[in-house]
């Protein structure tokens, strides 16, 4: 006669890791993005196709820098910190962007 036995089970797709996926998504995204973009408004800026070559060396040079600086940080901070402060610096410029942009309309429309 096999004893009666309960096991426990729990599912490998919990609520943490699930809003850990979109946020990895989303900033992966968003930053993914951008990189395609650089030489584009480099150039439409007035910057030589060398120039534009330039600043997306600088971008994915400064995206491998923050790989290898991560997990000390998320060591000393932790990780919610950490996403929070990287989500900021992905989202902040875009707004700063578009808020000069919409002074720059309204500065020229008056």
């Amino acid at each position: 006669m096999a004893p009666n036995v309960t096991r426990a089970t729990t599912s490998l797709l919990t609520r943490p890791l699930l809003v850990r996926f979109v946020s990895i998504a989303g900033s992966a995204t968003s930053f993914y993005l951008l990189l395609s973009c650089v030489p584009l408004y480099a150039r439409s800026a007035g910057a030589s196709a060398s120039l534009a070559g330039l600043a997306t060396s600088a971008l994915t040079l400064a995206s491998v820098a923050a790989y290898l600086v991560a997990p000390r940080l998320m060591a000393r901070y932790g990780y919610r910190l950490v996403l929070a402060g990287g989500l900021l610096a992905l989202g902040l410029p875009a707004l700063a962007l578009a808020a000069s942009a919409n002074i720059a309309v309204i500065m020229i429309g008056a």
